[in-house]
């Protein structure tokens, strides 16, 4: 249901192949997910008082005017990793050498999964207020918080099969 075809016979037999409307959606589906990978996302959405909502904690993701300048170069490269733990970001600012580093899904000082960037030891640089303004780096996080269980003792982190934890041996629930 995709592609629908024609055929017309005038002096001779011509085929034509188009689009259906399912098929457009389908295309424009695939073309989002390859500019998604390659990094060639959307720009990225911000709520008019610069909040996201997350797990009943407010994040402010709003920056500041200077940081709005160098977001334009920071290239968001959303990609498969073995643990869906980081994204990597390219930072190409003029004048400064491109850097290429990650931004890890830790938990924060109240059990919480956020983003942490290495490069300035944070979980709410500019770096990590750009970064959850992606909706493909909302979407990881919401998967990642699902694919684990933290242990209420010592915080650890768990497999969501695990019944108890692997460092402590709690159980977990």
């Amino acid at each position: 249901g995709l592609v629908k075809r024609r055929e017309i016979i005038n002096k001779r037999k011509i085929v034509l192949y188009s689009l259906t409307d399912k098929g457009k959606s389908f295309a424009q589906g695939l073309k989002d997910a390859e500019n998604a990978v390659e990094g060639k996302q959307k720009e990225p959405r911000e709520s008019s008082e610069g909040i996201i909502h997350v797990d009943g904690e407010e994040i402010n993701v709003k920056l500041e005017p200077e940081e709005r300048k160098n977001s334009k170069y920071l290239k968001i490269l959303i990609h498969s990793n073995v643990l869906d733990d980081h994204i990597s970001v390219e930072e190409a600012i003029p004048g400064k050498p491109t850097r290429i580093f990650n931004i890890y899904i830790r938990q924060n000082g109240h059990g919480y999964f956020r983003l942490w960037c290495e490069v300035d030891n944070s979980f709410d640089c500019w770096h990590v207020k750009e970064a959850w303004t992606y909706p493909a780096v909302q979407k990881m996080m919401m998967e990642y918080k699902y694919k684990a269980k933290v242990c209420p003792y010592c915080k650890t982190v768990n497999d969501l099969d695990a019944d108890y934890c692997k460092h402590c041996g709690a159980k977990l629930e």
